[in-house]
């Protein structure tokens, strides 16, 4: 099941809730790729449209009300009933979002100071390379055009500091993968294309950002 925004979407919601209230809920991917007409379930999905589904739905549920089987079984599966543990008011973009061509030149200073005023972002990246990905600052030349973008992550963190500056990001293959299921990014040239679609979600208790969507 090739769910690409769900994960990264929950991960963005719980990370709004525990910035809002201290509390972290773990919430339901299921619910997600089950009930979201607008993406593809199984076969993808897009991070706006997903924070869409949640808002106009109302909510969405904790995962141990509404567990994930998609992922064992393959198949995106009938919508179930569902409570409302947690809201989206709305969805920021961190920095100006490209939305065509190469992406060449995307804000990740500005991404930089996002990350660090509101915490780990939902991002949507090129994965075309991350399958060979065993650990270090990946030096895989991935494009980063927004028509190559296949897969959505969490951006929690970087390092500027280092003598190769990179991006720490959470991905949701598994712990065996990577740096323990997280990959490094080569920081300031949009690698993968991590800067191209970076998201907020709001919770109703959530600061709102001053850039739109």
């Amino acid at each position: 099941c090739v769910a690409l925004a769900a994960f990264s979407s929950t991960q963005g919601i719980e990370s709004a809730v525990f910035r809002a209230t201290g509390n972290m809920p773990i919430l339901s991917t299921q619910q997600i790729i089950s009930c979201d007409k607008t993406d593809g379930g199984c076969n993808g999905g897009d991070l706006p449209t997903a924070f869409d589904y949640v808002e106009q739905d109302g909510g969405i549920d904790e995962a141990s009300n509404y567990p994930d089987t998609s992922h064992r079984s393959g198949s995106t599966g009938s919508c179930k009933s569902h409570g409302q543990v947690a809201k989206v008011t709305d969805y920021k973009y961190a920095v100006p979002p490209c939305q065509g061509g190469s992406c060449s030149s995307q804000d990740e200073d500005g991404l930089k100071a996002a990350l660090s005023k509101h915490g780990p972002l939902s991002i949507c990246v090129n994965a075309e390379s991350w399958n060979s990905y065993s650990g270090g600052v990946s030096t895989a030349r991935c494009s980063g055009a927004y028509n190559k973008l296949d897969h959505c992550v969490q951006l929690v963190g970087y390092n500027t500091t280092a003598s190769f500056p990179y991006w720490i990001v959470r991905n949701s293959w598994s712990e065996g993968w990577g740096e323990n299921g997280y990959i490094y990014l080569e920081y300031g040239k949009n690698t993968c294309g991590l800067a191209d679609e970076a998201t907020v979600p709001q919770d109703r208790k959530s600061t709102r950002l001053n850039s739109s969507h």
